[in-house]
C-alpha cells in the first residue's frame, strides 16, 4: 500500500482551490462533479457468459459506460460470445434494453433465441440491421442519450461501410476512409455511454495485413483499440473442434486472450470449451478454476473444499463436484467470489502483431 502524502498547502491556496473546484463543479457539472474522488472500486459489469474470460477481465465482464472490443478469425465464436453477452444484460438489467446493430446482416436468430436471446418476444431487444457507418452511429447516439441501454452491441467494424463507400464505384480507392470516421465519431460517444451507463462494444476481425512483411491486423485503425477499456482475442482453429461419439461436431474450445484491460490485468490466456446451441458451462469453469487457485483441493479422485460458514465438502471425482454445486447455488457464488477476489492464476500471452499496444496508438488516423 502506498504512503499517504502529507500536504503543507497555505490557508489562502486552500480556500482558492476550494472556490476553483466550486465553480468548476457549478459550471460544468450539471449532472454528477467534474472531479473524480479516485476511489478504487469494482465497476457494474455486464457478464460474458464464460467464468473464465470473466476472471480474465478481473471485474465480473465488461464494464458498463466503457467501450470494448472483441475481434478474431471467422468462426472462433465471436458472435456466439456478444449473444451471450446480450443474453446477460437483459437478465442483469432487465430495467433497461440492449441494441444489436447487426451491420453484417448475418445472424441466426434460432441460434441466437437458444443462446437466450429472444429478439421476436423480447420488448427489451432492439434489433436492427444496417451497415451505412453513418446511420449506425447516428442511432447508438441517439440510443445512449435515452439512458435507457445497458448494452450497444456492433457487429462488425468490416461490415460497415462510410456513404462514401457506399456510392463509390467497385474500383474506387477509399484508402483509410473507415478509419477517419471512427476517429472522429468514437469519442463524441464517450461522455454520454458514462453517463448513461452504456457498454458499447464492437466486434471485429483481423485480416491479413497487406505489406511485405505480411502478419494480421484488425480493421478499422486505431481508434477503436485506443479508446477500448477492453480488447478480447477469441481464437479456436479446425483442431480445436469437439465431437461426440457418433462423431459429429458439438462444439469447440475457444482460446481467449485479453489483449487490453483497464479493469485488471492485460494479457491473460485462457481456454474454454464453447457447445454449440448452449454456450459455456459455468460450473465446469469454476470448477477447473478453483482447482487453478486452490479453492478446491485435489487428493486422487477426490475433491475437497471448505464454503464460507460451513464444514469441508468431499467430493468424488469432478462429476461429483459438480452435481454438490448445482444443488448448492450459494457455494457457486462463494466459488465464483473467491476466484475473483483471488490471486492471478493465468499464464500470459505473447502478443502477436495483429494485438496493438496503446504505447502505439494515437486516437486519430490520417
Amino acid at each position: 500500500m502506498s504512503e499517504k502524502i502529507k500536504m503543507d498547502i497555505n490557508p489562502d491556496l486552500k480556500r482558492a482551490i476550494t472556490s476553483f473546484k466550486t465553480a468548476m463543479n457549478k459550471k460544468y457539472g450539471k449532472d454528477e462533479p467534474v472531479f473524480a474522488d479516485g476511489e478504487i472500486r469494482d465497476y457494474p459489469s455486464i457478464s460474458t457468459g464464460s467464468e473464465v474470460l470473466n476472471a480474465l477481465i478481473g471485474n465480473g465482464g465488461l464494464v458498463l459506460g466503457r467501450v470494448h472490443e472483441i475481434h478474431g478469425q471467422s468462426a472462433s465464436g465471436k458472435s456466439t460470445l456478444v449473444t451471450l453477452l446480450c443474453a446477460n444484460a437483459r437478465r442483469q438489467y432487465p430495467d433497461k434494453f440492449i441494441l444489436y446493430i447487426d451491420a453484417e446482416q448475418a445472424q441466426n436468430f434460432k441460434y441466437m433465441k437458444a443462446l437466450g436471446l429472444d429478439c421476436a418476444n423480447d420488448e427489451g431487444v432492439v434489433f436492427v440491421q444496417t451497415q451505412k457507418a453513418e446511420e449506425v452511429f447516428d442511432i447508438v447516439d441517439n440510443a445512449v442519450k435515452t439512458g435507457g441501454f445497458s448494452l450497444v452491441v456492433v457487429d462488425s467494424i468490416p461490415a460497415m461501410l462510410t456513404e462514401r463507400e457506399l456510392k463509390g464505384d467497385f474500383e474506387k480507392e477509399t484508402m483509410a476512409e473507415k478509419a477517419r470516421f471512427l476517429s472522429k465519431s468514437i469519442p463524441k460517444l464517450l461522455e454520454s455511454l458514462k453517463k448513461a451507463n452504456t457498454a458499447l462494444v464492437f466486434v471485429n476481425q483481423v485480416r491479413d495485413k497487406m505489406d511485405m512483411w505480411g502478419g494480421l491486423v484488425t480493421p478499422g485503425g486505431k481508434s477503436v483499440p485506443f479508446y477500448s477499456s477492453t480488447r478480447i482475442k477469441v481464437n479456436s482453429t479446425p483442431s480445436m473442434r469437439i465431437r461426440d461419439d457418433n462423431d459429429k461436431y458439438i462444439g469447440q474450445t475457444v482460446e481467449f486472450t485479453v489483449v487490453k484491460n483497464k479493469v485488471g490485468d492485460p494479457f491473460g490466456v485462457a481456454e474454454s470449451d464453447l457447445m454449440f446451441w448452449k454456450g459455456f458451462d459455468p460450473i465446469k469453469e469454476l470448477i477447473e478454476l478453483g482447482l487453478k487457485n486452490k479453492a478446491i483441493n485435489q487428493s486422487g479422485s477426490w475433491f475437497k473444499f471448505i464454503p464460507d460458514g460451513k464444514e469441508e465438502v468431499s467430493c468424488q471425482g469432478k462429476n461429483g463436484v459438480y452435481d454438490y454445486l448445482i444443488q448448492h447455488s450459494e457455494d457457486v457464488e462463494w466459488l465464483r467470489n473467491l476466484i475473483r477476489n483471488g490471486v492471478d492464476i493465468f499464464d500470459k500471452a505473447v502478443i502477436s502483431d495483429e494485438d496493438i499496444t496503446e504505447s502505439e496508438m494515437e486516437p486519430t488516423d490520417e
